[in-house]
């Protein structure tokens, strides 16, 4: 026998390779038993993506002309989501609707302030509330804020947009 063992008395506990405190993760777990959080899916996680890319990519001055749609592509491809087409805002709705990542639906124009973070919602030229002969494109954030060349803190309430969810 070691000498060292010797001298320990018999009762000295075991070393447990266990820690003596619970994880973190696990204390979480016990205190919020029975407790369900809702995870979040691919397309809230996109749209996140998209949102923070699109306010990324606000230019310090707003273009003349506007150029949402330019500012909503770069977005997009920013975010890994496409590639970029050449088009303006009237012409993004078709992009979009070849875009696997994207799904369009259609929504009441009271309802737009509603979707979630990361939808992109097109304007036809001419819309009610649109002005300008190409139309309009915006990446929607929290409540009624959105983005594309500049930051917007009202979504336009038109029954003719079109709009695209993340998927």
């Amino acid at each position: 026998m070691p000498m060292f063992q010797a001298f320990m008395p018999s009762f000295y506990p075991q070393y447990n390779a266990q820690p003596a405190y619970q994880p973190f993760y696990q204390q979480q777990n016990s205190i919020f038993q029975g407790y369900q959080t809702q995870p979040m899916n691919q397309g809230e996680i996109k749209g996140k993506i998209l949102f923070q890319n699109a306010l990324a990519g606000i230019p310090q001055n707003a273009p003349d002309p506007p150029m949402c749609a330019r500012y909503v592509k770069n977005a997009i491809v920013n975010s890994g989501l496409g590639v970029y087409e050449l088009g303006n805002g009237e012409e993004t709705k078709y992009m979009l609707r070849k875009n696997m990542n994207f799904q369009e639906v259609k929504v009441k124009g009271k309802d737009l302030k509603y979707l979630p973070e990361g939808t992109v919602i097109t304007y036809d030229a001419f819309d009610s509330g649109v002005v300008g002969e190409d139309g309009h494109v915006i990446v929607k954030g929290k409540g009624n804020c959105a983005v594309s060349d500049r930051y917007e803190t009202s979504i336009i309430p038109s029954d003719n947009a079109h709009v695209f969810l993340l998927v």
